[in-house]
């Protein structure tokens, strides 16, 4: 079986671009993840991956060869579409939020409002960990693992039709999710700025798209 060395890259980096914003964000408010909570968000969107992965595995043994690159890429190439879509659709709302809120509100405070708005990955995570400590532990960090790995399983079913290597993309999923962690709140800390919701998911939904063209044809 080949190991479409690309496809599972571009899917463990997609995996993670999300825990790279969270993880900016949280540097930015100078919130520590403590080294268990990065591996626990780790783990956890590595199993995420390796289950859906299996799932889609198990779909494509009842497919003929051709019907199941089909269907892994469409369904990759339709999750991508689909992300595209929510991302500018929050983004439009967003520019009309600010909009509104300079016809009504004084400078001042709409810059602070934007800045607040900047930040929504932290006020939409399930849980408000970190905001009294100032660090979040490993059991802190399960339900924000748990919200970051439920958006990825529709990637990994697709590239588990599609014959990508549940194994290989689990470990790379793992590593690229430490350093994402690792790295983002390094990067928060650093230049107190972030990659905001928008590039998250324009990237992540690009690189769907761009994993299911590629399977088609490979």
């Amino acid at each position: 079986m080949s190991l479409h060395i690309l496809s599972i890259a571009l899917i463990s980096i997609s995996s993670n671009t999300d825990s790279l914003a969270v993880a900016v964000a949280y540097g930015i408010k100078q919130v520590k993840i403590t080294t268990g909570a990065n591996l626990t968000i780790a783990i956890v969107s590595s199993l995420g991956t390796f289950l859906s992965m299996s799932v889609g595995e198990m779909i494509s043994g009842y497919l003929s060869k051709s019907t199941a690159t089909m269907l892994g890429s469409g369904v990759l190439i339709a999750i991508g579409i689909f992300g595209l879509w929510q991302t500018l659709e929050h983004e439009r709302d967003r520019r009309k939020r600010a909009k509104y809120g300079r016809r009504n509100i004084d400078p001042i405070d709409v810059h602070i409002s934007e800045d607040i708005d900047n930040l929504n990955y932290l006020n939409k995570s399930p849980t408000k960990i970190g905001s009294r400590s100032g660090s979040i532990g490993a059991r802190q960090s399960i339900p924000l693992a748990f919200s970051l790995t439920i958006n990825n399983i529709g990637g990994g079913i697709g590239g588990g039709i599609s014959g990508l290597n549940p194994l290989l993309t689990t470990v790379t999923t793992f590593i690229l999710a430490v350093l994402a962690i690792s790295f983002g709140t390094t990067l928060g800390k650093k230049f107190a700025t972030h990659m905001n919701e928008l590039w998250a998911g324009l990237l992540s939904s690009g690189l769907i798209m761009a994993i299911g063209i590629y399977e088609y044809f490979v």
